[in-house]
C-alpha cells in the first residue's frame, strides 16, 4: 500500500488553485510570497543551530498506533507528477473500525493510463463554501478529495458520480458527495465532518482503490494551543504595546487599551520611537476604503499619546512598511509610483524633523523595493521583487545600493526570499522558500548577506522577533495544512542553544511578535485563511487576541480582546 505523505507547495500549486496567504504587496502585516531570484554566484555554508532545550511544559500524550498516519497535514496519494489518468469507479464501499473509518472507492483503470493520483486537505465547512461561492451556513469541516487528473472519458461517464452518496453506519462522516469541474478533467470527493478529524489518504493495490479513512475522535481540544490558554502566575508588561486594530492605532499600558486615531481616516502601517517619542504611521485620505490597494495614503507622524497628529510625507500615491532609525530621526517607508498595477513600490526615507523624502536605489529598473528594516544609523535592508518573480535583499547606505540576496538563490537549496527582518545587533532573519517546494527554512545573515546559520525543522520555520539583546524567536510549523498549525515557539539566544518556549495546534493562527524586554507580545487569531499554515497570514475576519509570554518563566497572559482582526503590532 502507497501510503499518505506531506504535499509540497510545489504540487499543491500545480494541482489546484488556492488563495495564496502570503502576499506579494507590501502591507504592514503579511509577507510577500518569496520567488525566484537571480542566479550570481554560490551559496555560503550554514551553520545549523544545535537541538533546542526545553522548559518545563505539558506532557505530550502518546501516539496511537492504530492511529499511524492520521493527521490534519495536506495529503498527497499516488504520484501527483503523473498526468491525467483514466479511471471508472466500480464499487464504493464503508467500513466502521473501532477508531476510525473507512471510505474506499474501488478503481479501474486500463493498461493505457498512468495510475490515480489525489490531493487530499481539510478545511472549514464555512471556508469552502466562500471558495466554491455557495452561502455560509455550513457548519462543520470539508475533508476534499481533489482527483485534478481524473479525465472526463467514457470511464468516467460510467461511474456513478452524484453530488451525494450513500453512506451506512458512519458517524464521524458525516456526509459524502461527488463535485465535478468544468473542462475535460477534474472531479473532488467531498466530505462533511463534523469535528475537526485527522484523516489518512492513500491509494492500495491489489485490488487498486482509494481509501479515506477518518479518525472517530478529534486531535484537538481546548487545551492544544498553549499560546492561547493562559498559565498560573503573571506576565509583567514592561512598557507599553501599539497595535494596529480596524483601521486605528491602539496603545496597551497599564492595564487598558486605548484608541489614539479614532478618526474618519484609516491607518495601515505603523511603527514607534521611543526615543523619538513619535508613532510613525500610514494613513489612507478620508472617505477611502483600506481594503483598496489603490487607495491614496501618506506617511504621517504623531506623539506616543496620539498627540498632534501631521503629514510628513506623501512621495507615492500609497504608504506602507514604516520603521524608524535607532535614534528615532529618521523614518525609512514604501511607497509606490504611480496606480497602474501591478503596483511599483519604491524605498525612501525622511527626517522626522521635516523635508523631502530620499530615495533608495533607481526608480527606472526592474525592481519593487519594499519592507525596509535599519541595521544602524546609516543602512538599511529591504526586500526586492521583480515582474518575472525574481527575488532578493538590498543593503542600502549612503545614496548606494548592493544587492545581497542573489547568492542565496543559487543552487538547488533556495527558491526565493521572504521579507527582512533585521536585529538591533545588525544581523538579518529572512524566510527562504525550499526550492523543492516543501516550505520554508529560516535564514540569518550579516549585513553582506553572508549566511551565519540555517533553522529547517519542520514544513516552514518564520521569524517572529528580535530581543535586544540579539536573541531570536521563530515559530515552527510541522506540516502543510489548510485547518490547522501545529507550531512550536523558540527563543535563540545570541550564543548558545535555542529554547523551547511553547508547542501546540491551533485551528486559528497568529499574527506578528514583538520582543519587549523579557517579555514577547503577539496576536492570536481564532480563524486564519484556508491557505497552507506557516507564513505570516492577517485574519480577514473573526476576532482576535493581544498576548503576552514571559519568555523567562514561560508564564503567559491575555491582554486584550479584540473585536476584529489585529494587523499588526509595532516593532
Amino acid at each position: 500500500m502507497t501510503g499518505c505523505t506531506q504535499i509540497s507547495i510545489a504540487e499543491e500549486e500545480r494541482l489546484r488553485s488556492t488563495t495564496t496567504a502570503v502576499l506579494i504587496t507590501p502591507t504592514p502585516s503579511e509577507v510577500p510570497t518569496p520567488t525566484v531570484a537571480p542566479t550570481v554566484g554560490p551559496t555560503a555554508t550554514p551553520t545549523l543551530t544545535p537541538e533546542p532545550t526545553k522548559l518545563p511544559l505539558p506532557p505530550t500524550p502518546a501516539p496511537d498506533a492504530a492511529l499511524k498516519g492520521f493527521s490534519l497535514c495536506d495529503q498527497v496519494a499516488g504520484d501527483p507528477a503523473g498526468g491525467r489518468f483514466s479511471a471508472r469507479v466500480t464499487t464504493i464501499t464503508t467500513t466502521v473500525e473501532a477508531k476510525f473509518e473507512r471510505l474506499e472507492l474501488g478503481l479501474s483503470v486500463p493498461d493505457s493510463s498512468v495510475l490515480p493520483h489525489a490531493l487530499a486537505h481539510c478545511l472549514s465547512a464555512a471556508d469552502d463554501a466562500q471558495q466554491i461561492g455557495l452561502p455560509q451556513g455550513n457548519e462543520g469541516y470539508a475533508l476534499l478529495i481533489s482527483l485534478d487528473g481524473w479525465l472526463h472519458d467514457d470511464l468516467f461517464r460510467a461511474s456513478t458520480i452524484t453530488p451525494t452518496l450513500a453512506l451506512s453506519g458512519t458517524t464521524a462522516i458525516a456526509s459524502a458527495g461527488y463535485r465535478v469541474a468544468d473542462g475535460d478533467a477534474g472531479a473532488q470527493l467531498a466530505l462533511l465532518l463534523k469535528q475537526p478529524l485527522p484523516f489518512r489518504v492513500s491509494l492500495a493495490q491489489n485490488p487498486l482503490r482509494l481509501v479515506v479513512e477518518v479518525a472517530k475522535q478529534p486531535a484537538i481540544s481546548d487545551t492544544s494551543d498553549m499560546l492561547t490558554q493562559a498559565s498560573a502566575g503573571s506576565a509583567a508588561q514592561p512598557a507599553p504595546i501599539y497595535y494596529l486594530e480596524s483601521g486605528d492605532i491602539w496603545r496597551f499600558a497599564d492595564g487598558k487599551a486605548t484608541n489614539l486615531t479614532s478618526s474618519a481616516e484609516v491607518e495601515t502601517a505603523l511603527a514607534v520611537s521611543e526615543s523619538a517619542k513619535q508613532i510613525a504611521f500610514c494613513r489612507v485620505e478620508s472617505g477611502a476604503s483600506a481594503d483598496d490597494s489603490l487607495a491614496t495614503s501618506a506617511l504621517w507622524v504623531m506623539g506616543l499619546d496620539g498627540g498632534d497628529p501631521e503629514q510628513l510625507a506623501a512621495p507615492g500615491r500609497t504608504c506602507a512598511d514604516p520603521a524608524f532609525s535607532p535614534d528615532g530621526k529618521r523614518v525609512a517607508f514604501a511607497a509606490t509610483d504611480s496606480a497602474t498595477t501591478p503596483l511599483r513600490w519604491g524605498v525612501f526615507t525622511v527626517p522626522v524633523a521635516g523635508g523631502e523624502p530620499t530615495r533608495l536605489g533607481s526608480p527606472s529598473d526592474e525592481w519593487s523595493r519594499f519592507a525596509p528594516q535599519w541595521l544602524d544609523a546609516d543602512r538599511l535592508v529591504y526586500a526586492a521583487q521583480a515582474e518575472d518573480t525574481r527575488s532578493t535583499l538590498f543593503l542600502g547606505a549612503k545614496g548606494a545600493e548592493q544587492d545581497i540576496g542573489a547568492a542565496l538563490t543559487v543552487g538547488s537549496t533556495y527558491a526565493s526570499l521572504g521579507r527582512p527582518l533585521a536585529s538591533p545587533t545588525g544581523a538579518i532573519a529572512v524566510e527562504a522558500l525550499r526550492a523543492d517546494g516543501t516550505g520554508a527554512a529560516l535564514l540569518t545573515l550579516d549585513a553582506s548577506g553572508t549566511k551565519l546559520s540555517e533553522i529547517a525543522s519542520g514544513y516552514w520555520v518564520r521569524p517572529a522577533a528580535w530581543g535586544a539583546d540579539g536573541s531570536l524567536y521563530y515559530l515552527t510549523s510541522e506540516c502543510a495544512s489548510s485547518l490547522a498549525q501545529s507550531y512550536a515557539l523558540f527563543q535563540q539566544p545570541a550564543q548558545g542553544q535555542p529554547t523551547q518556549l511553547a508547542y501546540g495546534t491551533t485551528l486559528g493562527g497568529f499574527g506578528q511578535f514583538v520582543a519587549k524586554g523579557g517579555s514577547l507580545a503577539y496576536v492570536a487569531y481564532s480563524h486564519a485563511p484556508a491557505a497552507a499554515r506557516g507564513p505570516l497570514a492577517v485574519a480577514d475576519q473573526g476576532g482576535s487576541s493581544l498576548w503576552l509570554i514571559d519568555t523567562t518563566r514561560g508564564t503567559r497572559a491575555k491582554l486584550v480582546d479584540a473585536s476584529g482582526p489585529v494587523a499588526a503590532l509595532a516593532q
